[in-house]
């Protein structure tokens, strides 16, 4: 048996499992020595550059994310953040689809005039 607590405070008794592995006198088969792929930990963390500001918002907009935050087990701030770069993102997406239209309009428009000449 095992025990948890803090500082001998409230206890609580657990018992452990004993799992039971059996083991063979077989061969494994061939052993295969792969190169170490895995980025280092730094590499896997993925920090962007953030700026702290302030920002006076609606309460229940805040009360909204915060209980959606809640349920999704995350940082309201986060949520806020993410929602920000998503329009962002579609903001800029859509605006050089517009440039690339207007170009390819104008580009056409001098197919025409140079055929016309």
């Amino acid at each position: 048996m095992r025990v948890i607590g803090e500082k001998g405070k409230k206890y609580m008794w657990t018992d452990r499992i004993k799992k039971h592995q059996e083991f063979t006198d077989e061969e494994i088969g061939e052993i295969r020595i792969i190169e170490d792929f895995l980025p280092p930990p730094d590499k896997l963390v993925f920090k962007k550059n953030t700026v702290k500001i302030t920002l006076s918002l609606n309460s229940s907009s805040i009360n909204f994310f915060k209980q959606q935050a809640k349920l999704h087990h995350t940082q309201y701030q986060k949520m806020i953040r993410a929602l920000l770069d998503q329009y962002v993102q579609q903001c800029l997406l859509q605006e050089n689809k517009n440039k690339i239209k207007a170009h390819m309009k104008a580009h056409k428009t001098k197919s025409k005039k140079s055929r016309r000449a």
